[in-house]
């Protein structure tokens, strides 16, 4: 599970130093320090290995991610599902196993949301039978979820192209940038662009790709045309790849600069909160 989440050696032996891990790491260092180190040292090692092969339950996870961003997601909440279900996949990818823990906060820093969104969200996917509740949380770890088999309930269109996704390797669209969270352009006009993509299109194609509903990608290309985004010729729209764009001078222009950090400095300082109140 550590190696999978990304945890260097020194990182590790520090977490086992400090939190006696099932006993036995705690046995060998309290009668020889440099034996359990070197202990846990192969085990790491061994453990990087096993986890250098793709699982089948990693398998799994990238193929649902290929599966949800493969899909346009309708309906008024169509994207903000679509954006939890990859951070739920995200999380199993990077978990490695049939099952994963999974917090209202990291999910929502994965998806580009509040906690509370994520947490709406999740709900859905439950009832929609994409995610399963496996075990719920108790005073120190989240909620733990499976992800439900793949279906087809979700019209498939043409596929989105994808980013990498931060901390995993596998792919996701939604790893919003700040210039499209809520406080700025919002997701629905980082869609509207993913669909453009150097394309000239009318607005029924874009809502046609992107399962949203015209009025909403009027109102996504109107913000976008007047930060100079993208350009109308008639009933036709056109727009550049996200590449070619300053984010960062973008988010600026439209406020929401920073608004990811800020999200996750928020969320530590509440997890800090949380582990203090736990101990106490």
């Amino acid at each position: 599970m550590l190696v999978n989440a990304g945890f260097t050696f020194p990182e590790i032996f520090a977490l086992f130093q400090r939190y006696a891990a099932a006993g036995k790491f705690a046995e060998m260092y309290c009668a020889d320090p440099e034996r359990a180190g070197e202990w846990l040292r192969r085990s790491w090692q061994q453990a990087r290995i096993f986890c250098s092969h793709e699982s089948s339950s990693r398998r799994s996870a990238s193929e649902a991610l290929t599966w949800a961003t493969a899909a346009a997601w309708p309906g008024r909440t169509g994207s903000t599902d679509r954006a939890i279900f990859c951070a739920h996949a995200s999380l199993a990818y990077k978990s490695g196993q049939p099952s994963y823990h999974a917090s209202a906060r990291d999910l929502a820093e994965l998806g580009g949301c509040e906690r509370k969104t994520a947490t709406k969200a999740t709900r859905r996917l439950i009832r929609d039978g994409h995610i399963q509740l496996a075990s719920q949380s108790t005073r120190i770890l989240a909620n733990r979820y499976r992800l439900g088999p793949i279906t087809q309930k979700v019209s498939v269109k043409t596929p989105l192209p994808k980013n990498k996704c931060e901390g995993v390797e596998s792919t996701s669209s939604f790893v919003l940038p700040d210039a499209f969270r809520q406080c700025g352009l919002r997701r629905s006009a980082y869609e509207v662009l993913i669909a453009l993509d150097c394309r000239v299109l009318t607005v029924t194609g874009i809502a046609e790709q992107t399962g949203r509903h015209v009025q909403t990608v009027r109102a996504a290309l109107a913000r976008l045309l007047a930060v100079g985004v993208v350009k109308r010729q008639g009933r036709m729209w056109q727009g550049p790849a996200i590449g070619e764009i300053d984010l960062d001078a973008l988010a600026m222009a439209v406020g929401a600069y920073g608004s990811g950090r800020r999200q996750k400095e928020k969320h530590q300082a509440e997890r800090l909160r949380r582990n203090l109140s736990v101990l106490s």
